[in-house]
């Protein structure tokens, strides 16, 4: 599954709304390139977990 590039020119957080999100306001580009995700359910687990592999994977916290 490819998950879309973009670069962001400006971002701005504008308030929280009543829901707890924020309001953003957003200039963006879309890229033609992005990650390649892939999911991979292991049955003989009883709960969650998430491994994270690839080139730049090292360090990215994988923790709540």
């Amino acid at each position: 599954m490819l998950s879309p590039a973009k670069i962001n020119w400006t971002l701005q957080i504008l308030g929280r709304r009543a829901d707890g999100f924020h309001e953003l306001r957003s200039w963006f580009l879309a890229l033609d390139w992005g990650d390649d995700l892939q999911f991979h359910p292991d049955p003989t687990l009883s709960q969650s977990t998430l491994d994270i592999h690839g080139p730049r994977a090292a360090g990215i916290p994988v923790d709540g």
